[in-house]
């Protein structure tokens, strides 16, 4: 988050779904989060929503514990709900470890199947770099107004513990009135060498640790 920072006043809450590793240890003492632990795993879905409750900003973001982010990513967000009309959900591109994209949103056909558009394709192609609606966008990264949050009442309990809730909550934004978008700020072919680095070395200090 420190390299997304931006400028921005950021409140961090991490919340610990019972894990059995040092995540306690690690987190517990530290003074510019909050962190949360549940006693028992809850799952994706109840833990987002859960965590939520504390978030007090004008945005709030979900991101995975995997995802790392890239220089300006917090600023392309914001930019976009300062100047899209009706931005109700913004999410990002995202990537595989070795580079290779993992979606620039997704779609939803007609059947309820959905499909990560340009997965394991290359994400400098042009399709997958710019801004445009889009039916869903992950939960690993995405951004919503707290009050249109909190309006939808969050995740909706129905798909837990995980999977789809996400879609869900694209469709009824667009229900609301508002747009779903991806938001994909181009990369320079170097920034993305040093996140698959970034990321292979990491992937080699937990096989090590295992």
């Amino acid at each position: 988050m420190a390299i997304a920072h931006d400028g921005y006043e950021l409140d961090i809450i991490v919340i610990d779904d019972s894990s059995s590793d040092l995540t306690q240890t690690i987190l517990e003492p530290l003074k510019n989060i909050t962190y949360i632990r549940n006693e028992e795993n809850l799952g994706f879905l109840h833990s987002c929503n859960k965590a939520a409750k504390e978030a007090s900003g004008n945005y709030i973001c979900f991101l995975n514990n995997d995802t790392i982010v890239m220089p300006g990513w917090i600023e392309s967000i914001i930019s976009t709900f300062k100047h899209e009309a009706k931005a109700g959900l913004v999410g990002s591109k995202l990537y595989y470890p070795d580079g290779s994209l993992q979606e620039a949103g997704g779609m939803i056909w007609n059947n309820a199947s959905g499909l990560n558009y340009g997965r394991n394709d290359d994400p400098q192609r042009p399709e997958y770099c710019y801004l445009r609606e889009t039916d869903y966008c992950s939960g690993a990264a995405i951004f919503l107004p707290l009050s249109l949050w909190q309006e939808l009442n969050g995740f909706d309990p129905y798909f837990a513990p995980a999977y789809y809730e996400d879609t869900d909550l694209a469709f009824r934004v667009r229900e609301a009135g508002y747009k779903v978008l991806v938001q994909p700020p181009f990369q320079k072919s170097s920034t993305l060498k040093a996140l698959v680095q970034a990321q292979t070395l990491q992937a080699a200090r937990n096989k090590t640790r295992s």
